[in-house]
C-alpha cells in the first residue's frame, strides 16, 4: 500500500527511501501491483530531489586570464595525423 511519502532530509531518510525501492524494483516491472509502481516512482523521485540536492556541481573558477595563443609552440601534430590509421586499413 502507497504510504505518505515525506521529503528526504538526510542521509538516513535516503538509506531508508533507497530500502524500500530495491526490493520492489527487484520484483520485475512484471510482477508490481499499479499501488507499488506508484510507490516506486514517488519514492524515486523524492530520492532524485534528494541526490540533486546534495550532489551540487560547483561552477569551476579559472586560474588565470586565458591568453590567445598562449599554448603557441606547446602543442604539435605528427606529420602523419591525416594518414589512415594501421589499425583501420581492413576498413578502406
Amino acid at each position: 500500500m502507497l504510504e505518505q511519502i515525506k521529503s528526504i532530509h538526510n542521509e538516513s531518510d535516503y538509506i531508508a527511501v533507497m530500502a524500500k525501492i530495491n526490493p520492489l524494483m527487484a520484483k520485475g516491472s512484471e510482477n508490481v501491483s499499479k499501488e507499488e509502481l506508484a510507490e516506486i516512482r514517488a519514492l524515486a523521485l523524492a530520492a532524485q530531489l534528494y541526490e540533486r540536492q546534495q550532489n551540487v556541481v560547483a561552477t569551476p573558477s579559472t586560474t588565470g586570464k586565458r591568453i590567445p595563443g598562449g599554448l603557441k609552440g606547446k602543442v604539435s601534430l605528427p606529420d602523419d595525423f591525416n594518414e589512415p590509421l594501421d589499425d583501420l586499413k581492413d576498413y578502406r
